[in-house]
């Protein structure tokens, strides 16, 4: 599943590129206003826009999906 950290990843790697979010969006062959909210963490790009957007940073997809465990509710431990 997509986090938050995946649109931080995404940032970083675009901004390292000097891309911009338009920019980017275009070689992904996505919406800007989707790769911005990826970006933020409003909303989780599925399998193919992640996939997408890994290939035109032109990183593994493995690069951009992190996985962070869900923290545990204080009544659980």
């Amino acid at each position: 599943m997509p986090t938050r950290a995946d649109g931080a990843a995404i940032r970083r790697l675009r901004e390292d590129k000097g891309l911009s979010i338009p920019q980017l969006a275009a070689q992904a062959g996505l919406d800007r206003v989707s790769v911005y909210r990826i970006e933020n963490g409003f909303r989780h790009g599925n399998e193919d826009s992640r996939l997408k957007l890994a290939n035109a940073l032109g990183v593994p997809v493995s690069t951009i999906a992190v996985y962070i465990p869900p923290q545990r509710s204080k009544a659980a431990a």
